[in-house]
């Protein structure tokens, strides 16, 4: 195993991965302040919050995976599936054939 210190994807060059798995921050500031205190007390909000919209952090790994994925790779994330433009983010680049196998898993909210 081997470590990388970088910002995302950046440190890594063209078809670099065959899969890309993630457990990215997911909520917005709005949704961080009404989370649970059993996730939100255990969790530090820079594990948490990615932009105004939580979705940040989701746009740049699927814009970046289509550069650092070798052909016909897959991808798999981690996601709050209440949030309908993620969904729709990630079903338009499945359908754009970027993945070639896209699955995604729903969070639990404390």
């Amino acid at each position: 195993m081997r470590f990388i210190l970088g910002d995302l994807t950046e440190a890594f060059g063209a078809g670099s991965f065959d899969i890309v798995v993630s457990n990215p921050p997911y909520v917005s500031p709005a949704e961080y302040e009404s989370l649970d205190p059993t996730v939100k007390d255990y969790e530090p909000g820079l594990a948490l919050v990615s932009g105004e919209d939580g979705l940040s952090h989701i746009k740049r790994i699927i814009r970046d995976s289509s550069r650092i994925l070798r052909k016909a790779a897959g991808a798999w994330s981690r996601r709050d599936t209440r949030n309908q433009p993620a969904s729709r983010h990630f079903t338009k680049r499945r359908d754009s054939g970027i993945f070639h196998r896209l699955r995604i898993f729903p969070a639990s909210r404390g």
